[in-house]
């Protein structure tokens, strides 16, 4: 269930059109992210400087410790402790609120996030992150466009991460914890390896004072990082990583489309099922071929329809049975009126014929005439005017028939057909 999913009909292209417009108005409801990257790098600063400090006040002696060797330089306790204080805790806080903003009380995908096309959620933040990189090799580095690039790529991070929770093939949300955790890891290192090489003075030098330089110098020196190099890479690190989910989420998803149906598919309530075309169009291509018998019927001359005896305006008429689809209106109009009410008799003359009349030879005409009847939309047709859905009867022939049970988009609690709200998480509708 989809909590976008458009109820009308409607072209494909519209759709697209119509949640690129709501994937830009989604910016509206991510001022959290933004204000929480000016936030972050304050509290970010205020916590490398206590910790250090602190360090320093409650365990002096852990610079004299060596804690191991890398690269010909000693990695003391001091710097190891540093690694899980500046590096671990403040990475699991990051991936902690993000997943607290993505996701609902029942660890589900927040509903502004549901998009029936979730790639269309990478749109504006890939944009913003092209043109940055763009202007960047255009204009040579800049404090601006880093701050920038830095905000896009984090903000691209966050709609991947509600992609990969929305689409159907290679959706772990853990691994997507993974990928905010190692995000926000380059970042702190890039903070850290800034740090560094901050031009203030020392009264006012606070991270040199918490012992930033002294603990993180050894270790870029040992690893040849530059801060310029560590900063690029807190933009270039976490690109790679999704563009590497992407092509392999899509490639995946590619084999899965191609083996559907599914023997029995299963997904989490803020999941989708792959778009596909319609149901009715790919119930005709793989169950509307014909039988041999159907074929030998084909074959031969249709039979001559057998004269009616019964009077058309009387009880006994002739009433269309099979080719043609009418609307309710259609039909109340098509069929005959019984006897006795007096319409039968006194039914207006349409070019010399009463209604009833032209109606019941128009369906006549129909069921012996090939050409009369309804014309059946080829695959193509069907794809431009029937909106492209999400559907259990794509993946699975069991339950083509379609299931009375609905989840809960919320929780994913099963929800009897006639109730209107879930029995767990008191939610409504679908």
């Amino acid at each position: 269930m989809s909590g976008r999913s458009g109820t009308g009909r409607s072209s494909p292209r519209g759709r697209l059109v119509t949640e690129l417009r709501e994937s830009v108005s989604v910016l509206r409801a991510e001022r959290w992210l933004f204000l929480g990257l000016v936030l972050a790098w304050v509290a970010y600063g205020a916590w490398v400087v206590a910790t250090g400090l602190a360090l320093r006040r409650v365990a002096p002696k852990l610079d004299s410790t060596t804690f191991a060797a890398a690269g010909g330089v000693e990695i003391t306790a001091t710097v190891a402790v540093a690694a899980v204080a500046w590096l671990v805790v403040p990475s699991l806080v990051a991936v902690w609120l993000v997943n607290r903003r993505l996701r609902n009380d029942y660890g589900n995908l927040a509903d502004a996030y549901r998009f029936d096309h979730p790639a269309l959620l990478l749109v504006v933040p890939g944009v913003a992150l092209a043109c940055c990189l763009v202007l960047s090799v255009a204009l040579g580095r800049s404090g601006a466009l880093t701050v920038l690039a830095v905000a896009a790529t984090a903000h691209l991070v966050v709609r991947t991460v509600a992609y990969g929770h929305r689409v159907y093939t290679l959706s772990s949300p853990a691994a997507l914890s993974v990928l905010v955790f190692l995000t926000a890891l380059t970042f702190a290192v890039g903070w850290l390896a800034r740090a560094t090489v901050l031009d203030v003075p020392t009264a006012v030098d606070w991270p040199a004072r918490a012992g930033v330089d002294r603990t993180v110098g050894p270790v870029l020196d040992a690893t040849a990082v530059t801060p310029t190099v560590a900063v690029t890479a807190a933009v270039a690190v976490p690109g790679t990583l999704v563009a590497a989910y992407l092509v392999v989420q899509s490639a995946v998803g590619a084999v899965v489309r191609s083996r559907a149906p599914l023997a029995d598919p299963q997904r989490r309530p803020d999941q989708r099922f792959p778009i596909m075309p319609p149901v009715a169009t790919r119930d005709a291509e793989s169950e509307g071929a014909p039988t041999d018998t159907e074929e030998s019927d084909r074959s031969s001359p249709p039979a001559e329809p057998e004269e009616s005896t019964a009077d058309i305006g009387g009880s006994d008429a002739t009433r269309h049975t099979g080719t043609r689809v009418y609307s309710p209106g259609e039909t109340a109009a098509a069929e005959p009126s019984p006897p006795g009410d007096g319409s039968a008799t006194d039914a207006p003359a349409v070019d010399g014929a009463r209604a009833d009349e032209s109606v019941t030879d128009e369906a006549v005409t129909a069921e012996t005439d090939p050409s009369r009847t309804e014309r059946v939309e080829t695959p193509s047709e069907s794809a431009d005017s029937d909106e492209w859905i999400d559907d259990t009867s794509v993946f699975t022939p069991e339950r083509r028939a379609g299931s009375p049970d609905r989840h809960c988009p919320n929780c994913g609690e099963v929800v009897s057909p006639g109730a209107s709200r879930c029995p767990n998480c008191d939610s409504r509708g679908e």
